[in-house]
């Protein structure tokens, strides 16, 4: 089990703030995991149920954000990078589906979130990914003048890279991580940070130099995808209160079978089983929060929607591991 931290400092708001900073933390719980990246504004839902297991390495080399994340559920990440980084995201292992923006992915796929927009990520239940947040206006060479964003970089997409390429941007990787992970006190030197960055940009750029085959969803899946981020946006909106399905419907202005059709082709699972994930984590950040004297469990579960004390622990258990009552309150 791993519980190694080390950070040079604070890790800053920004990559400009300080030259380097190092964590890596284990996280029992996705709502926490989601906290672990410094400087991104994102939310977890865990889609799948079992005790979660992560494992989230932050490592700040300026002006570059590298992290890995690996976890043991299937995820639901939503949330934006910190203001002005365009990120790129590799697979180092993978088993089950995953998709990004909607799209199936594979060891040969790479992300790339935009700037200026959404994080959108259904994770496979066992994964281990890399990524690497870097200034727009560091990458030039990446710029596409056919996407008419005129200085605002690239925009999110999926794209399937040449198998080798893939490969080889996995082995360079794989061995960054591993070897800070074993001795972080390497990051004191600066011209070891220097080649990390030069060693990463090379591995990207080659990457996108040699070819890529760009994942085009059919327009039927860009307006499923649409209606589930404007689903999802709306529970994000108000994580401090239950949502229905027929809220969801009118916010989205699509029929029930609609919005039916747009989740499970979007993210595998039917909204009524987000929206109880979604109450679910509800209940739980409330339990952590509130006091015993406060409000009782089945005080707190009924206001969230859940009206069978009986059912709500067995989802409850089943989604976090733990009962109801073993989950930590304050005094």
């Amino acid at each position: 089990m791993y519980h190694a931290t080390l950070s040079s400092h604070d890790a800053p708001a920004h990559p400009a703030a300080a030259g380097f900073a190092y964590t890596r933390i284990v996280n029992h719980d996705a709502d926490e995991a989601a906290q672990r990246l410094h400087a991104w504004d994102q939310t977890y839902r865990q889609l799948t149920p079992g005790r979660f297991e992560g494992l989230t390495t932050d490592l700040w080399c300026e002006p570059m954000q590298l992290f890995r994340e690996r976890s043991n559920r299937r995820i639901h990440q939503a949330g934006r990078s910190w203001p002005g980084s365009v990120t790129f995201g590799i697979l180092l292992s993978m088993e089950g589906e995953a998709r990004f923006c909607g799209q199936p992915m594979d060891l040969d796929s790479m992300m790339v979130l935009g700037a200026s927009d959404e994080l959108d990520l259904v994770t496979s239940p066992q994964l281990d990914i890399v990524g690497i947040a870097i200034p727009q206006d560091r990458l030039t060479w990446l710029d596409d003048p056919g996407e008419g964003r005129h200085g605002r970089g690239p925009a999110s997409r999926l794209v399937h890279l040449k198998p080798s390429s893939a490969a080889r941007l996995r082995e360079v990787m794989q061995s960054i991580f591993d070897t800070i992970e074993a001795d972080p006190a390497r990051l004191a030197a600066a011209a070891v940070r220097e080649q990390v960055r030069d060693d990463v940009i090379d591995a990207l750029a080659t990457a996108a130099w040699d070819g890529v085959v760009q994942a085009t969803p059919a327009a039927r899946h860009v307006n499923q995808r649409a209606i589930v981020q404007r689903a999802t946006a709306h529970v994000l909106a108000h994580r401090d209160e239950p949502v229905s399905v027929e809220r969801l419907c009118e916010h989205a202005n699509v029929s029930r079978r609609s919005l039916q059709y747009a989740f499970e082709h979007t993210l595998g699972i039917s909204p009524l089983e987000y929206l109880r994930v979604a109450r679910l984590h509800g209940v739980r950040r409330e339990l952590k929060s509130t006091p015993r004297s406060v409000a009782s469990i089945q005080d707190i579960a009924a206001r969230w929607g859940f009206w069978h004390l009986g059912h709500f622990t067995t989802h409850y258990r089943q989604l976090f591991g733990c009962r109801p009552s073993e989950t930590p309150r304050p005094a």
